[in-house]
């Protein structure tokens, strides 16, 4: 039995490394023992747990500062721990100001002959909007690179890294059939205001203020708030001041319903406008971090948007409003935007054609599959 490690530091890598851990069962029953740095759903997929990632989901210079001694005596224990392990493979997942440090550790190891595992980083840094030379340094560190879409791989194969492209983990997912409804027909509005306590903060009473203007507008709407199950209790407390009433989901498995059933949306950049547009449902953009983190993130990055599909269509499919944009004026606005049903109808048409440059050059496979058969075919040629 092969061991593998797979680290993880964040909400949207538990889920990418829980399709994997499945895909690998599903192919070679008994074949894996897994460990790692995990989240809920991959140790619902069989991943023994070294930490909980929920010690390390912060974001922003300013707001990661004071958690710095942790992180850093997560990052030692968790290095020394596969170190006395000698996995065969060691797998990190996308967070690679956590994961990377590791990884960088376990290559100085290998050199020394101290663990003879292979190497490999899934979810490619996004060298194409900011710091370039991490490609160079990525392949340095790993054997492999996983990479989600079809652009990216030119960015690290001219430094000589193996890459393979899986397509976005949101191709994994199979929606409900959406039923067309009568433009009369109550609204289901989403608010998603991330899974990060300093997402929550800053996010959480603009989202208060647009609901309630947005039902007063319209009574007949419904609200519903996705929520992670670290911070389920947090956004219940917090709501319950809230004179509009929300429904919230913390039920990973009902997500894809949720989703589903959005007739419009706010949500906070990240991932889930990804999975929304996935789900066809029109979305609001809304992100803040702290003024330190403001400035240091326009120094940098060299892309327009802060949205995946917004930089998949090289435009503003979804009305993004970060930083000192982000009002309860100009949310507001964005959102009375959509409530005529021939404008959410245009969104969707936009995001179609948007969500084209999602999927890799190959013929279709689901990412998890791709992803599967590269590890396989890397333990296979180190056997």
């Amino acid at each position: 039995m092969k061991t593998i490690v797979i680290l993880t530091g964040e909400t949207s890598g538990d889920t990418i490394a829980s399709h994997l851990i499945r895909e690998l069962q599903e192919r070679t029953p008994g074949a894996f023992t897994f460990y790692g740095v995990t989240g809920p759903q991959m140790r619902a997929a069989g991943c023994q747990t070294w930490q909980d990632q929920k010690d390390l989901n912060v974001m922003g210079l300013a707001e990661v500062l004071p958690h710095i001694p942790k992180i850093l005596r997560i990052i030692r224990k968790t290095t020394k721990t596969i170190l006395g392990l000698n996995p065969d493979m060691v797998i990190s997942v996308d967070a690679p100001d956590f994961t990377l440090r590791i990884m960088k550790k376990l290559k100085k190891a290998r050199d020394q002959g101290k663990i003879k595992g292979k190497l490999v980083h899934y979810v490619a840094p996004s060298v194409w909007a900011w710091k370039a030379y991490r490609a160079k340094t990525l392949a340095h560190t790993v054997d492999h690179l996983l990479c989600l879409y079809p652009f990216e791989p030119p960015y690290f194969t001219i430094h000589g890294l193996l890459t393979t492209c899986t397509g976005h983990p949101v191709l994994e997912t199979e929606l409900p059939k959406k039923h067309s409804k009568q433009d009369t027909a109550p609204l289901r509005i989403g608010l998603l205001p991330g899974s990060r306590g300093q997402e929550l903060k800053a996010l959480l009473p603009l989202f208060q203020d647009v609901t309630a203007r947005l039902a007063a507008e319209r009574p007949d709407a419904s609200f519903v708030m996705l929520a992670a199950p670290s911070v389920a209790a947090r956004l219940n407390d917090a709501l319950a001041h809230w004179t509009t009433p929300v429904d919230i989901i913390d039920d990973p498995a009902k997500k894809t319903e949720t989703l589903a059933s959005l007739d419009l949306a706010l949500a906070a950049s990240g991932t889930i406008t990804l999975e929304l547009a996935w789900a066809r449902v029109p979305t609001v953009v809304t992100y803040r971090v702290s003024p330190i983190t403001a400035w240091l993130v326009r120094q940098l990055v060299r892309v327009k948007y802060a949205s995946l599909i917004n930089i998949l269509a090289n435009k503003a499919i979804f009305p993004e409003y970060i930083q000192d944009d982000a009002t309860v004026d100009n949310l507001t606005h964005a959102m009375m935007a959509l409530l005529p049903p021939e404008n959410r109808r245009q969104m969707v048409q936009n995001i179609e054609t948007a969500l084209a440059g999602l999927y890799p050059t190959n013929p279709p496979q689901r990412p998890s599959a791709v992803a599967a058969e590269t590890v396989l075919g890397l333990l296979a040629a180190s056997s």
